[in-house]
């Protein structure tokens, strides 16, 4: 069965990239990266997989619909491959993988796909309800445009949902693995509605795919994802080589992407030492 990794990236550097596919470096599983347009492309090998950038490049930029059009680009150029993916995986390129690439291949048979969810709160409709302008200015450093934004269309008394009033709202984690038939259902949607948004990379999917809402994993809603991230710790935690032991443990288990990490050299102590 073959598998397609997609791997939204950014920055100079790329070796902690390089390790992951060198780990699931394998001629059932190819990668297919989206590098944000403002860096320089990075040159990217493997032995067994395919390597794939997709293009036109994006300026990603945080909080805006960019994110959300970078993720369609990775899963409509994957989709339409004439290799027939059963999986898609959506990382970043500071993640790694808790599974090693034969227990990877067993895991995921692509019956069934992993999605988090979690408890919405009150406000999580205003990202897709209100009208956002810009998708070049990152709302997380410039708190002054957000609460501009977010004044005029209470002013105005912007509902851009009212039309879908009978679609609820859901939230999770962007990352994702989900099966063909849950892919096709995405790409098949009117996304259109999604744009102009505020951290809807974080709404949209689970919006259109409230079927995969498992109760129980609501308290680990990353869990429920396959992936292995702290919050407790940090925004999020980024795992150092003194984790070493702590992703030991949850290697080869249910886990299949643990993010962030701050160097590649933890992947080889996890793996090969």
């Amino acid at each position: 069965m073959k598998q397609a990794i997609l791997v939204m990236g950014h920055g100079e550097q790329s070796t902690i990239l390089q390790k992951t596919i060198d780990i699931l470096d394998d001629k059932d599983i190819d990668f297919f990266i989206h590098w944000d347009k403002k860096y320089r492309q990075p040159d990217i090998r493997a032995k067994h997989s395919a390597i794939c950038f997709v293009s036109p490049r994006l300026n990603i930029v945080w909080g805006t619909d960019t994110q959300i059009k970078g993720e369609i680009l990775l899963l409509k150029e994957a989709y339409k491959s004439l290799q027939n993916y059963k999986m898609f995986h959506l990382i970043s390129a500071v993640d790694m993988p808790l599974m090693d690439v034969s227990y990877f291949k067993k895991f995921f048979n692509g019956n069934r796909s992993y999605l988090g969810f979690d408890n919405n709160s009150s406000t999580v409709a205003n990202r897709v309800r209100y009208y956002y302008p810009f998708s070049n200015i990152n709302f997380r450093t410039h708190p002054l445009w957000t609460k501009i934004v977010i004044l005029t269309n209470r002013f105005l008394q912007v509902d851009r949902w009212k039309k879908y009033k009978e679609t609820s709202i859901y939230k999770g984690p962007n990352w994702f693995s989900l099966n063909r038939e849950d892919v096709s259902k995405v790409l098949e949607a009117n996304l259109n509605k999604f744009f102009h948004s505020y951290c809807a990379d974080e709404v949209f999917i689970q919006t259109l795919l409230p079927q995969l809402n498992n109760h129980n994993h609501q308290s680990n809603d990353n869990f429920a994802a396959l992936r292995y991230i702290d919050w407790n710790r940090g925004q999020p935690y980024v795992f150092q080589m003194s984790d070493v032991e702590e992703l030991r443990k949850v290697k080869n288990t249910e886990y299949a992407f643990a993010r962030k990490i701050s160097t590649p050299r933890l992947i080889d102590k996890v793996f090969n030492e």
